[in-house]
């Protein structure tokens, strides 16, 4: 019975969405044009791999220049770190945490994202940076939208056990958890047909949020593989929430890994975890350093 009753609220929730997605794309030009634009990106890399890289401890245990000239998606903050940033020569950034999309310069803490964000373009290079549609406004206040490669997408759908629809960067797309899910959705809609995953530990549910001597939350400060300032953490903190919270999501966001391993098979797309350790056990593992020859 709690089954067909999610069943029916799944789908009630995604006509809803359908619903506003459609309004946005007919009444909205600049929604409608940002999200049309990513037509050019359908099956772009056909039957190519690549490689999504997660932002943990693990990275540090990897020969990342192996990638160099592979096709990358790199995430968030992993461009505080120099070096693994720039070795990975990433082609894809992506980004969809909120904390990216309600700035304000004015604000020690913010104006250090934004900062951050300016940096994602390197030695003459520059990614494509994948940011959910709600960041539009902000993006553009700062002049990102000018500085950056970007690229627009709507996610609003659940992805469930059964689901049988394609995914479209151009429409609306189901949701994440994490950031990790959306890049492997942006993967499949450009015809990727083997997905890697580097640095996808999973084990920070335990290691981000503890509470000090004083009862004050503090940041554990070596749950990425890069380090933040203080300005970061503060904004972290800023907007947190507590470590129930915290839990219930990484319940869903093992859940819909699985969901996404479900649709993967059905369409003929291997990922893989290449991962050194950390704790997502939906995928199939593999030896990163057997993916290449000597």
């Amino acid at each position: 019975m709690r089954e067909v009753l999610n069943y029916y609220f799944d789908k009630c929730s995604n006509l809803k969405w359908e619903i506003k997605f459609y309004c946005n794309f007919i009444f909205n030009k600049n929604f409608r044009i940002n999200l049309s634009v990513n037509k050019k990106l359908k099956n772009i890399h056909k039957g190519e791999r690549c490689f999504i890289v997660g932002n943990g401890p693990s990275l540090k245990k990897l020969n990342l220049s192996k990638i160099t000239n592979e096709i990358t998606f790199t995430v968030n903050n992993i461009v505080n770190d120099r070096p693994i940033y720039e070795t990975i020569n990433t082609d894809y950034h992506i980004l969809i945490d909120p904390l990216y999309y309600s700035l304000n310069d004015e604000l020690p803490e913010d104006d250090s994202i934004i900062n951050i964000l300016k940096t994602i373009n390197y030695k003459n290079k520059k990614p494509i940076c994948f940011i959910s549609y709600e960041g539009f406004f902000s993006f553009s206040k700062y002049g990102l939208n000018k500085l950056l490669d970007l690229a627009y997408i709507y996610q609003h759908r659940t992805l469930t056990h059964n689901f049988s629809g394609k995914i479209d960067l151009s429409k609306n797309i189901p949701s994440s958890q994490n950031v990790i899910q959306a890049a492997i959705f942006t993967a499949i809609y450009m015809g990727i047909k083997e997905v890697y995953l580097i640095g996808v530990d999973m084990t920070s549910v335990f290691l981000t949020f503890e509470r000090n001597e004083f009862g004050e939350k503090e940041i554990i400060k070596e749950f990425h593989a890069y380090k933040y300032n203080e300005n970061e953490m503060k904004k972290m903190l800023r907007d947190s929430y507590d470590n129930e919270g915290i839990l219930r999501d990484y319940l869903k966001t093992f859940t819909l890994f699985r969901y996404i391993k479900q649709y993967c098979l059905k369409n003929n797309i291997k990922i893989f975890n290449a991962t050194k350790g950390g704790g997502l056990d939906v995928f199939k593992r593999i030896d990163f350093d057997s993916l290449f020859i000597e």
